[in-house]
């Protein structure tokens, strides 16, 4: 995981989204016009609030890219 989108508040319609980003080994929570605040491991409350994860594989390749290798659909 490289970045978490989560939300505070009681309903998605209302409340506040933020995001996590891990880099250089720690993570950084960003909030609006704010430095972001951060943290050696991701706190359980933001965990607990994840909405989107972004994963990256071992050859730091986005999950879910295509190999240039594969015909186009054309």
């Amino acid at each position: 995981i490289i970045a978490i989108a989560f939300h505070i508040g009681e309903r998605a319609t209302s409340g506040h989204w933020r995001t996590a980003l891990f880099h250089n080994h720690r993570w950084f929570a960003y909030d609006d016009g704010m430095l972001p605040v951060q943290y050696p491991e991701l706190p359980i409350d933001i965990q607990k609030q994840a909405s989107l994860l972004w994963l990256i594989s071992a050859d730091r390749t986005p999950l879910g890219s295509l190999p240039s290798s594969l015909p186009s659909s054309s």
